[in-house]
């Protein structure tokens, strides 16, 4: 079972792809206010996620 960090920072992914998949405000470089929001969400979670694999490697 996926660990909660690793489940929100997927959730995050499927929401921004949501948004994308319908806004056509957004492209790969520029996002509109909710998709900026949205992208955010994901950079954070994703480096949380990063880092704490790494830092689960170093500890080994």
């Amino acid at each position: 079972m996926p660990d909660d960090l690793y489940q929100r920072y997927i959730d995050a992914t499927n929401a921004y792809s949501d948004h994308r998949a319908t806004c056509t405000d957004c492209t790969l470089y520029r996002h509109c206010p909710e998709g900026q929001q949205l992208w955010t969400t994901f950079e954070r979670r994703q480096d949380a996620h990063i880092n704490r694999v790494r830092n689960a490697r170093k500890s080994r």
